[in-house]
């Protein structure tokens, strides 16, 4: 049995293993997660398939926090047959986009070190990024880029970039052979290494163009907006405000509550919530799609 969360809302440090009604009891009380539940489950099906036998979950899907981006997760390379694996799982691409159009979220060979002491995705991603402390992640059941939001939160990552760098230049010098991997997922390994590396040099760059003061104020009008453009959408989607209301675990009534009042009654996290609903309506329905 999993434990509870920290005062932190992390699972405390280690390895949690669990099988797929313990994981769906726990992170799956709410429409949007089960949505990533699905993608999740068809990811480690094929991975089961391919002969992978371990996969570890990471990222705020994992955490106490309510509406998770995505889902982070790597997978032990150790017996997998790249012939039945699906391709897609060894596509890298900025932001995995390819990984998270099919399956929702990004997957990683779990092997990859991180530096040239042999830190691996696995211990990479125990690490909280928010405070450097260790983490727990989850075992055998079954995450947009982080934002730096203080001078710590840019020296951890600066220190990640500078292992991924070293180890990826590493890797480069390493012949696959000599590391008994099939030629694809060493491809895997430096490509996956590579495309998390991109992640943590735009997350810096971004930081640091906002110290310098590159940021367009005028976006902080869209805020005033968002209660009409949540309403908008609902009703551009074909969504009655019972449907909404059941999307989100809601009653009825609530959801006429709060475009009553244009959300003032609703806490952010609400309306983050209402905003990721609407949203992964928006990439699902394709009259939607077609009729903007």
């Amino acid at each position: 049995m999993m434990p509870s969360f920290n005062a932190d809302g992390l699972l405390p440090p280690g390895v949690h293993w669990t099988d797929w009604n313990e994981l769906m009891d726990r992170f799956g009380h709410n429409p949007w997660r089960q949505r990533l539940m699905r993608g999740l489950k068809a990811a480690l099906e094929n991975l089961r398939d391919a002969g992978c036998r371990t996969a570890y979950i990471d990222g705020s899907f994992v955490t106490r926090k309510a509406i998770p981006n995505d889902y982070d997760a790597c997978w032990k390379e150790a017996g997998v047959d790249p012939v039945i694996l699906d391709p897609v799982l060894l596509i890298f691409d900025p932001g995995r986009a390819t990984q998270k159009a099919k399956y929702m979220g990004e997957l990683f060979p779990a092997s990859v070190t991180a530096d040239v002491d042999g830190l691996s995705f696995l211990e990479f991603f125990q690490t909280d990024r928010e405070t450097g402390r260790a983490k727990g992640i989850v075992a055998n059941g079954l995450g947009r880029p982080r934002m730096i939001k203080n001078e710590r939160q840019y020296r951890i990552t600066k220190n990640q970039v500078d292992r991924f760098s070293r180890t990826l230049d590493h890797l480069r010098q390493q012949p696959a052979e000599a590391k008994d991997v099939h030629p694809l997922i060493a491809k895997a390994q430096k490509d996956a290494l590579q495309s998390q590396l991109a992640d943590l040099k735009k997350q810096l760059q971004e930081y640091e163009a906002l110290k310098a003061g590159h940021f367009d104020l005028s976006a902080l009008n869209a805020v005033a907006e968002l209660p009409t453009v949540l309403i908008k959408a609902r009703i551009a989607q074909g969504l009655r405000q019972k449907d909404l209301a059941e999307r989100l675990g809601l009653k009825e009534q609530q959801i006429q509550r709060y475009e009553a009042t244009d959300y003032a009654t609703a806490s952010l996290t609400r309306i983050k919530e209402v905003a990721n609903v609407l949203g992964g309506e928006a990439h699902q329905s394709p009259q939607t799609n077609g009729s903007r």
